[in-house]
């Protein structure tokens, strides 16, 4: 009866170790040293490309609107500043009337770029953000991402400009 329950604790203590064995190796193999090659890791370096270039394209996206927001307040002040100036001019006295003249032409040089250059930059880095955010959605958002994979990966990526 000992040589049976021997036998039977050498045999389960060898199966523990084969197990053992064999988690260890398979370890090693799910996860080797380096990024292993294949199209899941070209796909992980693309998706973290595309999030760090929607995190750019939303910090450019975020200044042209601050810019053109800060262009539309000066708009606007010029614009309160006209109006009030209109009530006050002396229309006998040529130089209040160059000086509202001159007003209006700032007033016109500012609207020119509100709705010019600052419009169509902010209107410009709206779309490609939305564009880069679209295609990480379409392509990144229900993919599952091995965290371990992604930190192994992100040191070697040399990702484009956005």
């Amino acid at each position: 009866m000992q040589a049976a329950v021997r036998r039977f604790g050498f045999v389960v203590s060898a199966a523990a170790a084969a197990i053992g064995f064999s988690a260890a190796a398979f370890a090693q193999m799910a996860y080797p040293p380096g990024p292993p090659p294949g199209p899941e890791m070209a796909e992980i370096g693309a998706c973290i490309c595309l999030r760090e270039a929607s995190e750019q394209l939303g910090a450019q996206m975020s200044a042209a609107n601050q810019a053109y927001q800060q262009g539309q307040d000066q708009l606007n002040q010029a614009t309160s500043a006209l109006e009030t100036a209109r009530a006050q001019v002396d229309v006998n006295n040529p130089q209040a009337v160059a000086r509202f003249r001159q007003m209006v032409e700032q007033r016109q040089t500012l609207f020119g770029q509100v709705t010019g250059p600052l419009v169509t930059a902010a209107g410009a880095a709206t779309q490609r953000y939305n564009a880069r955010v679209n295609e990480y959605n379409a392509r990144c958002t229900n993919r599952p991402m091995d965290p371990v994979l992604a930190a192994r990966i992100r040191p070697t990526l040399n990702c484009p400009p956005p």
